[in-house]
């Protein structure tokens, strides 16, 4: 393991990695309306989406992701019609 003081650690600049950096947060705010308008308004997965503030810390993010998988693939549900498909990205 690296550690600050080692002679190998050298600080990066922002390179807006977001695993380089344990100060990041990740917006919710896609994801939040991507939920709003596919997920069925009964769908736990979504009410536990939109109960998140819109900005988590990086680490939360990966963390909930995991619990959001498995909802996602243990909840049946059918996903709203839509005319086009469109693509969720991470800032």
């Amino acid at each position: 393991m690296i550690s600050q003081s080692s002679p190998a650690y050298t600080p990066q600049e922002d390179s807006g990695d977001l695993v380089c950096s344990q100060d990041r947060s990740i917006s919710l705010v896609e994801l939040k309306s991507l939920s709003e308008t596919k997920l069925p308004q009964d769908s736990i997965l979504r009410g536990l989406i939109l109960s998140e503030p819109d900005s988590i810390p990086t680490e939360s993010f990966f963390s909930k992701l995991a619990v959001w998988l498995n909802v996602l693939y243990a909840e049946p549900m059918k996903l709203k019609p839509t005319s086009k498909l469109s693509a969720f990205h991470l800032n």
